[in-house]
């Protein structure tokens, strides 16, 4: 094609690729032609400017361009998206076309689950001994039935949430879940009104990353990201950078996302819900309604994200609402949301409605967070202010009143623009908040401060119970516990007395 210099050409076309994804610092395509044996670039243009690569591909890229050392760690984790992995391993249903859509719930654990439904330890004993793969159905999922979930493929709740307690053990577990579907009836509480009524032993698929439910058996393509050597290889990158402390405050958000994705089934994509907001029509139980002044209060003391900020510190912020539901709702369990977590006023009456579009202010406060998770053993409250921009009314924020102990949330919108953040009443400094967040998810996994300090949880919480009289009897657990915030001049302060259920360490109402 080339003629004599085909050799020579060749190789310039090398070198003149190495040049361009070294100045771009990405993979580029570029135009040449080649003139009476001389070569010229013509035009160029880097991947970013390509919309139509897929996100394999994209991912490939910059696993080769790290590889190669053309870009650097934090370079290559800036590039991976919590979109893009997610994409890259949805599980695919091949005979959609043959299955029959029956109800559609909330999507509790990601993945797709086909096999006979059963509704007790008979049913699934019996099925499996056949070699069937079983789903798991009853209208809400109790701590007995943790064997048979066990020996499931797959669980579906009739009612119930993303914190219910089948929503919980199936990302526990690895499995999908699709909870609160209101479509299907199964046989304890079988209604004539509803149509699509269950049967043991009948095919059906749920699919739990978009909460559908299909009668009938699907062929599915593997969604296994450990099958996947590029989302594996990401997956390394990101925990050596976790446990190395080489994670960039810009990558913080959304590499924490993309491992809780992988390791706890918890999308970064907004949650689906069948719920719709309703008139309050009774004394509001968590909080008491503030003011519109004080809104407006709030509302102006936010910190205005730039749109450099924006992914990054939604991911954080909504990365700590998650990551507190689930370690708390997964120790507590199902239905006891208010004894950690309220909204601070109704986001539906916060809402400004511009020319085309709205926002509203989300309050929401986590509170005796020590008493629930030992690694957080000095945070008694969190408070979150967010201030989100959509532009319909499907994209607002609303309470759940179905508890009759508490509201709870249902969190639509994530376009957040402003926000405010308050640790032990404390506001947390803009620039602070992606170390901080690190700091806590990291405790999680790698803290060992309990074993340097040569004491544990239950050692601090029977000490404070012991009473002023006693605090100096044990000096060494006197200075921890002034270390830690819990006691103050010898006197247990806010966040000590939320460790140890005292009055006053509780925020609810």
């Amino acid at each position: 094609m080339f003629g004599e210099n085909s050799q020579d050409i060749y190789k310039q076309l090398l070198d003149i690729c190495d040049v361009l994804e070294l100045n771009f610092r990405d993979v580029c395509d570029f135009e040449f032609t080649i003139e009476k044996g001389q070569l010229f670039i013509l035009n160029t243009r880097t991947v970013k400017e390509m919309h139509s690569i897929k996100p394999k591909v994209k991912l490939k890229f910059t696993i080769d361009l790290f590889s190669e050392g053309k870009i650097n760690l934090s370079e290559a984790l800036e590039r991976v998206t919590p979109c893009d992995i997610e994409n890259i391993i949805e599980p695919q249903i091949i005979n959609l076309n043959e299955l029959k859509l029956i109800g559609k719930g909330l999507p509790a654990s990601k993945g797709v689950a086909t096999g006979v439904v059963v509704f007790d330890e008979n049913g699934a004993k019996e099925y499996i001994q056949k070699g069937e793969k079983i789903i798991f159905s009853q209208i809400e999922v109790a701590p007995e039935h943790i064997e048979i979930i066990h020996q499931s493929v797959g669980v579906l709740t009739s009612r119930g949430g993303m914190t219910s307690h089948a929503a919980c053990i199936s990302r526990g577990m690895n499995i999908p879940c699709v909870s609160g579907c209101s479509d299907i009836c199964i046989p304890q509480n079988s209604s004539p009104l509803k149509k699509n009524v269950l049967k043991s032993g009948e095919y059906i698929t749920i699919n739990g990353s978009d909460g559908c439910v299909y009668m009938g058996k699907a062929h599915v393509k593997d969604g296994n990201w450990k099958n996947h050597k590029e989302i594996l290889f990401a997956f390394k990158m990101i925990e050596h950078s976790i446990k190395s402390n080489n994670l960039d405050g810009k990558n913080i958000g959304h590499c924490w996302t993309i491992r809780d994705f992988l390791l706890h089934n918890i999308s970064s994509k907004p949650y689906e819900t069948c719920k719709k907001p309703i008139p309050h029509l009774r004394d509001y139980i968590s909080f008491s309604q503030p003011s519109f002044s004080i809104i407006e209060s709030i509302r102006n003391d936010l910190y205005t994200l730039n749109n450099t900020e924006k992914g990054n510190y939604k991911f954080i912020l909504l990365g700590i609402y998650k990551m507190l539901l689930r370690v708390i709702s997964s120790k507590i369990g199902i239905g006891n949301h208010y004894k950690y977590f309220r909204p601070l006023f109704d986001p539906m009456l916060s809402v400004v409605e511009l020319e085309k579009s709205y926002k509203q202010l989300v309050g929401i406060e986590f509170m005796n967070i020590n008493r629930y998770i030992p690694f957080l053993v000095d945070i008694s409250n969190i408070k979150v202010y967010f201030e989100i921009e959509c532009y319909n009314e499907e994209g607002l924020c609303f309470l759940d009143n179905t508890n009759a102990k508490g509201e709870s949330l249902v969190l639509r919108g994530e376009n957040i623009s402003r926000y405010s953040i308050l640790v032990n009443e404390a506001i947390v400094d803009h620039v602070d908040l992606p170390y901080f967040y690190h700091c806590i998810r990291k405790r999680e996994y790698y803290w060992n401060w309990y074993q340097l300090n040569n004491t544990n949880y239950e050692e601090i919480v029977f000490y404070l119970k012991l009473g002023e009289k006693n605090y100096l009897s044990n000096p060494k657990l006197n200075i921890i516990s002034h270390e830690l915030g819990l006691l103050e001049k010898n006197k247990l302060t806010f966040t000590g007395k939320s460790l140890i259920d005292t009055e006053g360490g509780c925020l609810n109402g």
